[in-house]
């Protein structure tokens, strides 16, 4: 099961039309169909039905819709965390090398 497979069941669920919501994910609607197929043969369960128009969510794809929900939030929060620890490291070698730098100016004009 991958996180990707997770974000676009999810974003199926949220638009409720498969071709709405891999144009949002930016995939094909065939690749859409095919991610969803196979997070439902991983997961050994049905999770969405064609609905006329549109698609519906089946009563399990609804529960793992939810803890979906909570995984992919952990995970948002996961890269947003890694990112700002990039951030800080940036910041912290940046000011190093000014400091280094300023050392260095300084002691060859004295």
């Amino acid at each position: 099961m991958s996180i990707d497979r997770l974000k676009y069941f999810a974003t199926v669920v949220e638009t409720k039309n498969l071709r709405k919501a891999a144009e949002i994910v930016g995939i094909s609607p065939g690749s859409m169909s095919k991610a969803i197929t196979t997070l439902e043969h991983e997961l050994g369960h049905k999770l969405l039905c064609p609905d006329g128009r549109g698609i519906s969510i089946t009563e399990k794809g609804l529960e793992i819709y939810r803890m979906s929900a909570t995984v992919l939030d952990e995970y948002r929060r996961f890269q947003y965390s890694v990112a700002q620890k990039d951030r800080e490291y940036t910041f912290l070698y940046f000011l190093g090398a000014i400091t280094t730098l300023f050392r260095l100016l300084k002691d060859g004009f004295s």
